[in-house]
């Protein structure tokens, strides 16, 4: 067995590993047996990096990849479909952007070694030493997924379909831009070192200059990508709370009115005995039940199928009665709360 593909197994296993752990932490449980869902990841990276023989180009394998990968999630994980796939592609950009960055970054200091010990006459790379430059740059991958498995809780919780679907598009679009300059970069679109110059066709400098240009253009291609996503992140939580503010608002709003039509209805509790005194002097009993009835209404009498124990959700409960009797709509409610119920009563307004 070849020794670069020893030491990828060594550190890809690694970072499938982590991987597991990540995914554990943000998604629900595992809809296949978990050594399989491993066992594909390897058989995904192998079929897709490991097989020469159709050369197919760079850009067609990355594409490939990350379609397999995110096909993947969609198939191992019992979680909601948008928060798979957006967990799926922030793996993958991670993925993307720390490798490609390692890579660079371990080929320039391999450069400048082999280029010191021949004196100055290596100016490429051997095949085996790149193959194991690309294993070792999984572990820089494992450092930083494992750093951020800690630090995407508020990211990573559930979100409305709209949210993931515009953050994975703008990630799928960095990713994009990153595997099309590797693709150039594959095939020999270089940056020079020295322009019109007598450096300009040396290989080795040109080599340096182009992995120091991938490493500098895949950092701010991952300050973009993380950038959006907790820009994103923190407009949505903002929007949330602002959205509980306003339920609180509209909640005090609704018991502020409940508590002035009691005060309003104890206020004229004399005049409203000496009327229905009059009444049933009178006997004018049907005018008599009418006036009771709009004594109830107003002062929020009667209505025992909102009697729920929790006086914020009765009044709750109340007031969208009284909306659904005034639009003819048919009412029927059937909800018992704890008697201590540990749901802050807000909390349970807003949740009603």
């Amino acid at each position: 067995m070849r020794a670069d593909l020893i030491v990828f197994l060594f550190f890809y296993i690694g970072y499938i590993l982590s991987l597991c752990k990540f995914c554990e932490r943000y998604l629900k449980g595992f809809q296949i047996n978990k050594k399989i869902f491993i066992i594909l990841l390897l058989v995904v990276e192998a079929g897709v990096n490991f097989d020469r023989a159709l050369a197919a180009p760079y850009i067609l394998r990355a594409m490939i990849s990350h379609i397999l990968f995110v096909g993947l999630f969609l198939i191992a994980f019992s979680d909601d479909a948008m928060k798979k796939v957006f967990v799926a592609m922030i793996i993958v950009a991670i993925k993307t952007f720390v490798w490609n960055f390692g890579c660079s970054f371990f080929s320039c200091l391999a450069l400048v070694g082999s280029n010191l010990f021949a004196d100055g006459q290596a100016a490429y790379m051997a095949p085996w030493l790149e193959g194991i430059i690309g294993a070792a740059a999984y572990f820089p991958v494992i450092l930083v997924q494992n750093c951020l498995r800690k630090r995407l809780a508020s990211v990573l919780e559930s979100k409305i379909r709209s949210w993931y679907l515009m953050t994975t598009a703008f990630l799928m679009g960095i990713v994009a831009i990153v595997d099309i300059v590797n693709w150039g970069a594959s095939n020999g679109i270089m940056v020079v070192s020295n322009a019109g110059g007598a450096a300009y066709g040396d290989v080795y400098y040109n080599q340096i200059f182009s992995h120091i240009s991938i490493c500098l253009f895949t950092a701010l291609a991952a300050c973009m990508a993380g950038g959006f996503v907790f820009f994103m992140n923190k407009v949505y939580i903002e929007q949330r709370q602002k959205e509980q503010y306003n339920a609180q608002i509209e909640f005090w709003q609704m018991l502020n009115e409940q508590h002035i039509q009691m005060e309003r209805l104890r206020h004229d509790m004399k005049n409203h005995v000496l009327a229905l005194y009059g009444l049933w002097e009178k006997k004018e009993f049907d005018k008599a039940g009418s006036y009771l009835q709009k004594m109830m209404e107003k002062g929020n009498i009667g209505c025992e199928d909102e009697l729920t124990g929790n006086q914020a959700v009765d009044a709750l409960l109340y007031n969208k009665r009284k909306k659904a009797a005034e639009l003819s709509i048919r009412w029927m409610a059937d909800i018992q709360i704890p008697e201590k119920c540990a749901v802050d009563e807000f909390d349970l307004c807003v949740l009603f």
